[in-house]
């Protein structure tokens, strides 16, 4: 049976989740996908409407939780009760939404699978929004993925992941025998990338004041220490080495 992801058009819909067609309203149109009959709370990300429900909100986010809740003025419709008044998303894209909606209305409950774009996408709004169930989702099933070196150290500067991406990241690009490129260091940045810059300097000189030798295997686990069990500490052969990595972590203060 295929995947089932955030970008994946529905093909049979329950017909109490979708009863409209896609209009266009005051210039936006109702999105294919996740503009709900059941919803209670209408938004307008770009130039769609996606009605959907307020509990996952409220929920879930502190942030939403304080604009759901403040006050209707006398007189006046509450906004994100109609299209014609929707609660405004400015700087979000509608896919990104989309994909978002899509971890609290996945049809399959036990499979979350997804691309690392996509992921990454659910990430951003997640750290955004304070949706902390969601954004350690995202983080988890990143972990599981091959996601490059310097993306992964940019996805935990930018929406602050509190795992070991960071410093596996440095590590990985201060111990391999390439440069960096410009196009990388236009991605970490100035100040990552002097510190990278001293990273490799160091692990360098400890390499040619030491015996040649392979990077020895390192032990590494998954986020979320609470939840670790003995299966998922696994002993792999890594790009770097345990010295690679507390240069790493002296360097950059990890």
């Amino acid at each position: 049976m295929s995947a089932v992801g955030p970008d994946t058009p529905i093909i049979s819909p329950i017909s109490t989740t979708r009863l409209f067609s896609p209009l266009v309203i005051n210039g936006a149109t109702r999105h294919e996908k996740y503009y709900l009959a059941t919803g209670d709370v209408v938004f307008k990300v770009e130039n769609h409407l996606f009605r959907v429900h307020r509990y996952f909100f409220t929920r879930e986010s502190p942030a939403f939780r304080d604009m759901l809740s403040m006050p209707c003025p006398v007189g006046s419709t509450l906004e994100g009760m109609t299209d014609d008044n929707p609660i405004n998303l400015p700087g979000v894209k509608s896919v990104d939404f989309a994909r978002f909606l899509w971890v609290f209305y996945n049809p399959k409950y036990s499979s979350f699978d997804a691309t690392i774009e996509e992921w990454t996408s659910i990430l951003a709004l997640a750290h955004f929004w304070q949706f902390d169930e969601a954004k350690e989702l995202a983080v988890t099933k990143l972990d599981k993925m091959y996601v490059p070196p310097v993306t992964k150290a940019v996805l935990a500067r930018d929406y602050d992941v509190e795992s070991d991406w960071a410093l596996v990241a440095y590590a990985t690009l201060g111990a391999r025998d390439e440069s960096i490129t410009r196009e990388e260091a236009g991605q970490l940045g100035f100040d990552a990338f002097v510190k990278l810059t001293e990273v490799r300097e160091r692990i360098r000189k400890q390499r040619d004041s030491s015996q040649p030798s392979s990077p020895r295997p390192v032990e590494h686990r998954p986020p979320s220490p609470s939840r670790w069990h003995p299966r998922d500490i696994v002993r792999v052969a890594q790009p770097y080495s345990q010295e690679d990595l507390d240069i790493a972590a002296s360097v950059f203060g990890l």
